[in-house]
């Protein structure tokens, strides 16, 4: 071993990476100089074949997209690539080896676009309660409402409160009254 390494705290800001000769393996004292530069010519291009090998990505993301999506890019996690999440800054950073921060960054981009549309359709969302008996409830149900609504409106939620009988509508305002109507037909 003729280098010391020092690497940065994680808790650091500063993220430099020290390497240093150790003084002690060169014998010749009168050829330092020269036996110093050779070794910093030698260890700058090792190091640098070794950076070669690693990647880091860093993309722009609301904080409340990320505790959205998080739980999926989570399970998504491809062997060798770290999540960095920088919440104050609004940044996510990947780190790993080239190939596998490559193929993650393509999922990560993926479930970002789908999280913040998820997010923006439920901005635009409405909320509608619609009066239905139970027994007209009923006629609907073996009518297949359900089964229209659902292959009409996929992301259209409903559900049935018949202790109060009333329909929970929830989604964009044309889905859930496009619903209200068939449910008045």
């Amino acid at each position: 071993r003729s280098s010391d390494l020092t690497w940065p705290q994680t808790s650091s800001a500063q993220v430099e990476v020290i390497i240093s000769p150790l003084i002690s393996k060169f014998k010749e004292r009168k050829l330092l100089g020269q036996l110093i530069k050779k070794w910093n010519e030698q260890v700058t291009t090792k190091f640098t074949s070794i950076m070669l090998k690693y990647k880091v990505t860093e993309h722009k993301v609301d904080p409340v997209v990320w505790d959205r999506m998080k739980e999926s890019v989570n399970s998504s996690v491809e062997v060798g690539v770290l999540f960095i999440p920088d919440v104050n800054k609004n940044m996510v950073a990947l780190a790993g080896v080239v190939e596998s921060v490559d193929r993650m960054e393509q999922q990560f981009t993926e479930i970002l676009e789908q999280t913040k549309k998820t997010i923006e359709r439920e901005k635009q969302s409405i909320r509608e309660h619609v009066r239905v008996s139970p027994a007209m409830y009923a006629v609907l149900c073996s009518d297949k409402l359900e089964d229209y609504l659902q292959t009409a409106f996929p992301n259209l939620k409903t559900s049935y409160d018949a202790s109060l009988s009333i329909v929970k509508l929830f989604g964009l305002s044309a889905e859930v009254y496009g619903a209200d109507r068939k449910a008045h037909v």
